[in-house]
């Protein structure tokens, strides 16, 4: 196995670093990338059409959910001023306690759910109903995936809307140009990734890059031995994440059986950049087929990803292309409207 990451691709000091884990040390006064594939922590800035108040450091970070998020709470705190939606509404993502004291304030509130939780052991089952209680209180439900709006529509009784997860194409679009083909798989991410099956592929494609910060998939790479032809990549910068998609022969997603949509932020990254994406995982082929999008059904046995991989490449109608649907300005409308939409007055409008 080979390392790179904090001996050897580690971003300078105050660059933007993808997928920084939060717990391992962060580098002095730098915006850095939160730890989950898809969140950024950073200052202010005036990047994308129109002049958007989106979080980013001038080009060399994507602006990413978290910012994103932001940018609606901030526009609905002015429209509150103004007083064209009630006091305190807001969008929530996460069932942590500022959202419990909301309910418990009587506030109204959109709220995003990432995916259908599972069931099984007693803390998972307080879970569930912590997660039911707050998608009953919520005014306006948003998902990803049809998989967990039908999870919705079973178990609460109310139908979510779907929107896409945005992405900064301005960032992650390449110019027009041929792939280098480097000949190596890439696999990002932390979210529930079937590292057994990375192995596997490992062993018959010749060689995977794995981007991840998560400790656990450090150490598992690092007691598998030298001969795994796993490379693996930590800590790197943004532009090195970018540079890993456009060049990947594809990137694979494999996952665990999760039951949310892991990896959502990496398949819509690669195709943004111009990748081949294959994935098992129901949730973001859910989203694929809805937003038709060029996503490939990873085969189960490992050894076939090369005959895939292969007949894509030989394949001229094989567009890979991300619509402009889930563009930051884009989404930015849809969200702003979305959520308004429980009032009489858009939070989006003039």
């Amino acid at each position: 196995m080979t390392v790179a990451g904090e001996n050897a691709t580690l971003a300078p000091q105050g660059q933007a670093t993808a997928m920084d884990d939060p717990g391992r040390g962060r580098l002095p006064s730098a915006p850095l990338a939160d730890a989950s594939f898809g969140h950024l922590e950073t200052e202010p800035g005036q990047i994308g059409d129109g002049g958007l108040m989106l979080c980013g450091s001038e080009r060399d970070a994507p602006v990413t959910w978290t910012c994103f998020a932001e940018q609606i709470n901030l526009e609905l705190a002015e429209r509150e001023r103004r007083g064209e939606v009630p006091k305190g509404y807001r969008l929530f993502y996460n069932p942590h306690n500022l959202l419990l004291t909301q309910i418990a304030l009587g506030r109204p509130f959109a709220y995003l759910c990432w995916g259908a939780p599972k069931r099984g052991a007693p803390w998972r089952r307080l879970r569930v109903e912590r997660l039911r209680f707050i998608l009953r209180a919520a005014r306006v439900l948003l998902v990803h995936d049809v998989v967990t709006r039908r999870w919705i529509r079973r178990h609460v009784g109310r139908e979510a809307i779907l929107v896409p997860l945005p992405v900064d194409m301005q960032f992650f679009t390449p110019p027009p140009a041929r792939r280098s083909g480097q000949g190596f798989l890439l696999v990002p991410g932390n979210n529930d990734r079937n590292e057994d099956y990375v192995l596997q592929l490992a062993a018959s494609w010749g060689r995977v890059v794995r981007v991840s910060s998560d400790p656990r998939t450090i150490e598992r790479y690092a007691k598998s031995g030298p001969d795994t032809r796993v490379t693996l990549e930590y800590r790197i910068p943004w532009e090195r994440l970018r540079e890993l998609y456009r060049s990947a022969e594809a990137v694979v997603l494999p996952t665990g059986g999760t039951t949310h949509a892991g990896g959502q932020t990496a398949m819509l990254e690669a195709l943004a950049c111009g990748a081949r994406v294959l994935t098992d995982s129901p949730q973001l082929l859910s989203i694929a087929r809805f937003w038709q999008l060029p996503v490939h059904r990873l085969p189960r046995d490992p050894s076939s990803v090369a005959r895939v991989v292969g007949r894509l490449a030989c394949d001229p109608t094989n567009g890979i292309r991300l619509p402009r649907e889930f563009s930051l300005e884009r989404c930015l409308a849809t969200y702003k409207s979305v959520i308004g939409s429980a009032f009489k007055v858009p939070c989006g409008s003039q």
